[in-house]
């Protein structure tokens, strides 16, 4: 049989497969582009995000202010709507006395004006080019100049006309005219009610918007009749806003954001029932985007820390697959280069596996010549000398007899090395047949043996009961022999001889010990022991080939066991042989002596 050691060829562990370099970087390359598309996903969620919120809130910013504007509109609206319909019922009665001949209508244009606070001063104009103020008799209005000009606009209908604004110092005020019929006493003509724009839109007074908002009382002709403004930045008499009044009647885009002369605007309009007028608010739509777009930036400061930690992670796992790719890509480069060895190294062993197959046939056919060649000239000596015995004796000659017998003893002992040589040259292709074997009755059975032969020998044995191995039955009886065999030979001199044999289990491994009282020896320096031919005592102190312990030691190592000994010179021996642990097998004992 060929050696177990030297029949398997090197492999390495596959368990944990190892890809080659290639399938590394396509791997690396589809990792990084899925790392790459992530990144882009999570960095476009975030700014949609962000870009939705900030679209979002401008939105309702933007319809928050149109619903105030359309609330603003609407209580202006009624607003004018009572106080000009106050101003108008005093217009109609003073229209009534201005018609009603013997009337004192001075009086009473005096009086109107008086009673009424809404009236910074009532004017009636002629259509002779007389006019009479509220202010008396003897007092000129500086706005008669403005007679000529009410004259043309008031419309001939009964009900009040705000005219456009006139000036007088820092006041503003807005004509509301009403046509008069004459009488015998006083010419027909036109009655002027001047309001200040302040009380006109009153009502915005205790008003208080956060954005710039004008709200303006536009006439027919599109002209202002009153202006309202929280901030004092438009101070023309024609503001922007003015301008786009037409434009937002025209093409309906209430509560839409329109452009004018650069600036963007928040328009709405509402005409006011019963007056040809319409009131018109305007809004900043960069005052009422400040807001969402302060907290849009804000937004945009968080969204750029987040693409910059999703920028750091990405870039963090990058570089540990980098890493990993590169340690990966090392391995596959070792193990290509491991590969190359092992292949080179498993050709060197079936060229040394060869040779050593070479060499084994060679001791094989040299054993075989030892056993033929040899042992029949040994054979040939021995019974010649044994044939020379009788007659040499019958010489008397006492010196030939004493050398015809040492050449007979020494034959003897030839043929007996020349046999253990073959036994121990055996053992290397001695093949295994694993069984599971009953240790403590194959001790018996031996020592039974060792007992026929000196049956008179007192020798006490203990051998413990159920110890079991797994092995090849015949070669560890062979170990057993040798063993019990050295034990009963170097225990010759004690009476009684103790010989035990005993077993246990431990760390994967059952050891059996076989134990003697015998002469002993001091086992520290006894290294080579189990090699052919090393004697710890004397060659003549006891007989023996010096074989034994060696074939012991062959035996072992076929069966992946080991041997040691422990010694004392007068104390004894011990001789340890362990085998590994095998399913079904077992060093187990009741500590019974036999």
């Amino acid at each position: 049989m060929k050696p177990t050691a030297l029949s398997v060829p090197l492999q390495f562990e596959e368990s944990r497969h190892v890809p080659d370099v290639e399938s590394v970087r396509r791997s690396t390359d589809r990792w990084r582009w899925l790392l790459a598309f992530t990144v882009l996903v999570m960095t476009a969620l975030v700014w949609g995000v962000w870009a939705e919120t900030t679209t979002h809130e401008s939105r309702q910013a933007l319809s928050s202010a149109a619903r105030r504007q359309g609330n603003l509109s609407v209580a202006v609206g009624h607003y004018l709507t009572r106080a000009l319909g106050n101003a108008d019922a005093v217009a109609q009665y003073l229209s009534e006395v201005h018609s009603t001949p013997g009337s004192n209508f001075p009086a009473q244009l005096r009086e109107r004006a008086r009673v009424n606070t809404l009236l910074s001063e009532a004017l009636a104009c002629g259509e002779d080019g007389s006019s009479s103020s509220s202010r008396g008799a003897g007092e000129a209005s500086a706005f008669a100049r403005w007679c000529p000009q009410w004259l043309q606009e008031a419309p001939a209908r009964a009900r009040t006309f705000p005219a456009r604004l006139v000036k007088s110092g820092d006041l503003t005020l807005v004509p509301l005219l009403t046509r008069a019929a004459g009488t015998a006493e006083r010419p027909a003509g036109v009655i002027a009610l001047l309001v200040d724009v302040r009380d006109l839109l009153g009502l915005m007074q205790d008003y208080s918007i956060p954005d710039e908002t004008v709200v303006l009382v536009a006439g027919p002709d599109g002209q202002p009749r009153a202006r309202w403004h929280n901030v004092d930045r438009m101070k023309e008499q024609r503001a922007p806003e003015v301008a786009v009044l037409p434009q937002v009647l025209a093409a309906g885009t209430l509560g839409q954001p329109v452009t004018v002369e650069g600036r963007h605007i928040l328009a709405s309009a509402r005409r006011v029932q019963a007056f040809p007028l319409t009131v018109f608010v305007g809004t900043s739509v960069p005052d009422t985007l400040a807001g969402p777009r302060a907290r849009s930036f804000y937004y945009a400061v968080a969204c750029t820390v987040a693409t910059l930690v999703i920028a750091t992670f990405a870039w963090l796992l990058l570089r540990l697959q980098n890493q990993a790719s590169r340690t990966t890509e090392s391995l596959g480069r070792a193990r290509q280069r491991l590969q190359v060895l092992n292949n080179a190294l498993e050709g060197k062993v079936r060229a040394r596996t060869g040779e050593l197959e070479a060499a084994l046939r060679d001791l094989e056919a040299f054993s075989y010549s030892v056993a033929h060649d040899v042992r029949a000239p040994i054979a040939a000596i021995q019974g010649f000398a044994t044939a020379l015995e009788p007659a040499v004796g019958a010489t008397g000659d006492a010196k030939a007899s004493h050398y015809l017998r040492r050449i007979v003893a020494n034959a003897t002992q030839m043929s007996e090395l020349t046999e253990s040589l073959l036994a121990l040259g055996k053992l290397s292709r001695a093949p295994v047949a694993t069984t599971r074997v009953d240790v403590s009755t194959m001790a018996h059975e031996v020592l039974a043996g060792l007992r026929e032969q000196a049956p008179d020998r007192p020798v006490e044995t203990r051998i413990q009961d159920g110890l079991t191995v797994r092995g090849d039955r015949v070669l560890l009886r062979q170990v057993l022999e040798n063993l019990l065999g050295n034990a009963w030979k170097f225990s010759a001199a004690r009476s009684p001889a103790v010989i035990t044999v005993t077993g246990r289990e431990e760390d994967g491994w059952k050891t059996i010990v076989i134990g003697d009282n015998g002469e002993g020896f001091d086992s520290s320096g006894a290294t080579e022991v189990f090699k052919p031919f090393r004697r710890m005592h004397a060659a003549g102190a006891f007989p023996g080939t010096g074989i034994g312990l060696a074939m012991v030691e062959r035996i072992l190592r076929l069966h992946g066991g080991r041997a040691w000994i422990q010694s004392s010179p007068e104390k004894g021996t011990s001789v340890f042989i362990a085998l590994p642990v095998d399913e079904g097998g077992g060093v187990e004992g009741d500590g019974s002596a036999g």
